[in-house]
């Protein structure tokens, strides 16, 4: 699941997953964070160790077993009302058992109130624990024999897996609204069912609901049956309508979906592939503008897999209170509520970035689907993989080659600044060592941009026709099925003939990337160039020296086009020469991104400008640019100046080079970009962001002066500029500068709405900041019922922030919200509540950690219950039950 927010997240920060998911378009970055697994809203949550010493117990997480290949499940609900929080429902399995004769049947079925249970021809009982559901068939399934199953049961106010918004005075004139969320393993909250990515099977839903209220499922729809029915609490017949929903090809649990609203929909595809998006009551003008682009992509990604979409339909469904930004449910995306763009607000940024991920997710995590969760790179990585592909194919502004670069370029970044632990301390990207599924998704070495970086490199390692050959074998191979790394890694062998283990092996089983520091040394009598390689990151027996093959782009005055060499790194060291006709006037060190390593190199400035003049690549240019703003080389400001304010240059080299004005602390050049208004809204939010870092560079001497003028200059544009975003990011950097003289333009912002409440949002990032105490205030206000759902988790973070402002009121209000319905809500009070230390909070969050309806809620709590004990040095009573 890739996002939405620009807002800062406060305690569960997602600061890494913007750098790894980065995506670049004409209309302006949008990284995909909102993906649902990869928030990292659990990053207080410390995997455990594989091996626990004071019980001997290898902790590694296995898939479970399977007693039975469930092969089908029908289930029909009865939603009597859509405002009370509960629906009745008759679900039936077809099932084989497997190895044999099935005596025992475990399902999960989490906080649900199990009825009965029967089977054709023979009896069955059932215990149920609230959690597990054990079934007893009496005689046993015989092995080679398939059964029917037929569980009845009610679901009261699921505390996981469904969202059930009813009607609120907080939020006048919004129906009632419920959506499923089963990733990881949710969906047992509200059906039971083997709710592990190690089965697949066909499903079927019969949901009767109140009449004018429509049901969103997997496949296809059947036919909807309206009837009159007793209504709820009465004799009185209402109005109810059935909507049939058959999912024919098989898919694993998690990625069941259920979606009851009312909505506008329009459809933008053909009789043949329905793409219907469904929005918000009043929205249907803003669809085509959003998601116009939905069709192409479908047709790039068929041609491109060799494998057209697999499923009867893609629908896009938008809903309230969605806890991420996207969910890849088969042929049925759910979406965060406000991921619909006015005309106003698609010229600030596009959602292509989290439509291609969400959309690559029905090939890569749908069709195909990791078998246990330490292969979420299968999904994640393809889906995030995907979007740069999709670019590359697409025409400049939007896509191109350029474009495809400066994508990778952020993954690689965020892999660099994210994956920085090493063995056997930390887990590599595909590792059994978590206590929980989340904490896969969530890793250093993150699925998501590592993931997509492996594939990068794999494609330029084995070449298009060999990458691309054995893609579409794995798809052939493994689709309706599931996977583990080593399949797609063998299906990589057999086409191209290359031995791929070690690859794999240094690159997704262990943690950390390379960082590697090249010198070189031209002999102007021999015209021997001699380039010397050197690993400095750990090394030692379990973090071995990684296999590295370096790509070097060398080009003189007399051999313009360049040629290659390689330095091949087998260890510490390696060296590669060659010689030349003269002077080589461009180094570009790895200029196709085929090694995943933190690099740096020293040369002069004219040879860096010159590769950011004639460098071989787009990401070539932008290695230059960087190395020309490191606070410590002199020279290349003006170059760098000329090429920020140049309207027909790449907005991402532009912004580069904006970005190595700031780092170098080019307080005038920031200050005269800032003035010049410059075209591109991502352009002028690099600049206001800069000048905050910039300041902070500048010489106490002089420095009250600087920043009264850049204050003014960051009210101006917080309270002016045309963009949202640009407005957001110099609110931001108000609050970096701590600027009191600031305060009214972001009590202003509080009040102001916005796409996705970015204005709010950020107000709310610099009030806390700037550690202003009438924030706290403000945050209150927001933190209540009625605002956007993701606005009041960010202003309860903004409250913790703030909490030395007033104390007393800041940790009860933060108590209070542990209760609350909206689980963002809640995760963020827990942190918040976490992070000062609060032992009032204890008794609140021990409740919880007991709590047998919710394992993720127990989960938080402990992780909480663990960061205040620390705090306190153990002074404060152990969480319950441990």
């Amino acid at each position: 699941m890739l996002k939405t927010q620009p807002a800062r997240r406060s305690f569960f920060s997602l600061s890494l997953i913007a750098a790894t998911t980065l995506l670049a378009s004409a209309a302006g970055a949008r990284p995909i964070e909102e993906c649902e697994h990869c928030r990292r809203w659990w990053s207080s949550v410390v995997a455990q160790p594989a091996f626990d010493e004071s019980s001997g117990v290898w902790t590694k997480a296995y898939p479970p077993h399977r007693a039975a290949d469930m092969t089908h499940m029908k289930l029909g609900i009865t939603i009597a009302d859509m405002n009370t929080r509960e629906f009745k429902a008759e679900q039936s399995f077809k099932l084989s058992p497997l190895g044999w004769d099935l005596e025992t049947l475990d399902l999960d079925a989490k906080a649900l109130t199990i009825e009965g249970v029967s089977c054709e021809g023979r009896s069955a009982s059932f215990t149920h624990d609230g959690r597990k559901l054990s079934i007893t068939f009496d005689p046993p399934v015989p092995l080679g024999q398939e059964a029917t199953l037929v569980i009845h049961y009610t679901a009261s106010n699921p505390p996981q897996g469904l969202v059930w918004n009813i009607e609120s005075r907080d939020y006048p004139g919004r129906a009632a609204q419920l959506h499923t969320q089963g990733q990881p393993e949710t969906n047992s909250y509200w059906f039971p069912c083997h709710d592990f990515p190690n089965d697949r099977m066909t499903t079927e839903l019969e949901v009767t609901v109140p009449a004018g209220f429509v049901v969103s499922s997997n496949g296809k729809l059947l036919g909807v049956k309206r009837e009159a029915l007793p209504g709820p609490g009465t004799t009185r017949l209402a109005p109810y309508e059935t909507f049939h929903w058959m999912q024919d090809k098989p898919h694993v649990s998690y990625l069941v979906t259920l979606v009851v609203g009312k909505f506008d929909m329009v459809d933008l595809g053909t009789p043949a592939l329905p793409i219907p998006v469904y929005v918000p009551p009043g929205r249907a003008g803003d669809v085509a503008r959003t998601y116009g682009k939905t069709p192409e992509m479908i047709d790039i990604f068929g041609k491109l897999l060799d494998e057209p979409y697999p499923w009867d339909r893609y629908a896009q469904v938008l809903v309230w209170g969605f806890n991420n930004g996207g969910m890849e449910n088969t042929s049925a995306t759910t979406l965060y509520d406000t991921a619909i763009f006015s005309e106003e607000s698609a010229r600030d940024r596009d959602l292509n970035g989290l439509i291609s991920h969400e959309l690559a997710h029905q090939w890569f995590g749908d069709l195909i689907t990791c078998n246990s969760w330490e292969h979420i790179w299968l999904n994640e990585g393809w889906a995030t993989y995907m979007t740069p592909l999709w670019q590359e194919r697409t025409a400049a502004p939007l896509g191109g080659r350029d474009v495809y670069d400066t994508t990778i370029r952020a993954y690689f970044d965020g892999v660099i600044g994210g994956d920085t632990g090493s063995a056997p301390d930390t887990p590599g990207m595909v590792s059994k060592v978590y206590s929980h599924p989340w904490e896969t998704f969530r890793r250093g070495a993150n699925p998501y941009g590592k993931g997509a970086s492996v594939l990068h490199m794999l494609r330029r390692r084995l070449g298009d026709d060999a990458f691309f050959a054995g893609v579409r074998l794995y798809i052939d191979r493994f689709k309706f099925k599931t996977v583990e790394t080593s399949d797609f890694r063998r299906c990589l062998e057999e086409v191209s003939g290359e031995s791929l283990e070690r690859f794999f092996g240094q690159w997704c089983e262990r943690p950390g990337v390379p960082n590697v520091v090249v010198t070189q040394d031209f002999d102007p009598r021999s015209l021997v160039l001699t380039l010397n390689a050197e690993q400095k990151q750990v090394i030692n027996g379990d973090n071995p020296a990684f296999a590295l093959s370096i790509p070097v782009w060398i080009s003189t005055t007399s051999e313009p086009n360049g040629r290659w060499i390689t330095i091949e790194m087998d260890g510490k060291t390696a060296s590669a020469t060659t010689t030349l006709d003269s002077e080589p006037t461009i180094i570009a060190v790895d200029p196709e991104l085929t090694c995943l390593m933190n690099f740096d190199m020293e040369q002069s400035p004219d040879r860096w400008m010159e590769q950011v003049r004639r460098g071989p690549t787009h990401a070539a240019k932008i290695q230059a640019i960087r190395a020309l703003g490191k606070p410590d080389r002199p020279g290349a400001s003006d170059a760098m100046m000329k090429l920020a304010m140049d309207n027909n240059a790449p907005e991402s080299l532009r912004n580069e080079a904006a970005n190595a004005l700031a780092s170098k602390g080019d307080l005038n050049r920031v200050e005269t970009l800032a003035l010049a208004r410059l075209n591109k809204p991502g352009l002028r939010e690099t600049v206001y962001r800069g000048l905050a870092r910039v300041v902070g560079m500048t010489p106490e001497e002089g420095a009250g002066r600087t920043r009264g003028r850049v204050t003014n200059l960051l009210r101006e544009a917080a309270a002016g500029d045309k963009s949202t975003r640009v407005r957001a990011a110099a609110l931001r950097s108000l609050g970096d500068l701590k600027a009191a003289a600031g305060l009214d333009v972001m009590l202003a912002s509080t009040r102001v709405e916005s796409q996705d409440d970015e204005l709010r949002q950020a107000a709310l990032d610099a009030l806390a900041a700037a550690e202003l105490s009438e924030g706290l205030g403000a945050a209150m206000a927001l933190a209540k019922p009625g605002v956007l759902t993701r606005t009041r988790a960010n202003a309860v973070s903004v409250i913790g922030r703030l909490a030395k402002h007033n104390p007393g009121e800041a940790e009860k209000t933060l108590i209070g919200y542990l209760g609350d319905y909206e689980l963002r809500v809640v995760r963020a009070a827990g942190d918040a509540l976490a992070e000062m230390g609060s032992t009032k909070a204890v008794e609140t969050i021990d409740a919880m950690v007991l709590s047998p309806r919710s394992d993720e809620t127990r989960w938080m709590a402990e992780a909480w219950l663990k960061t205040i004990r620390d705090k306190h040095s153990g002074g404060i009573p152990a969480a319950a039950g441990q």
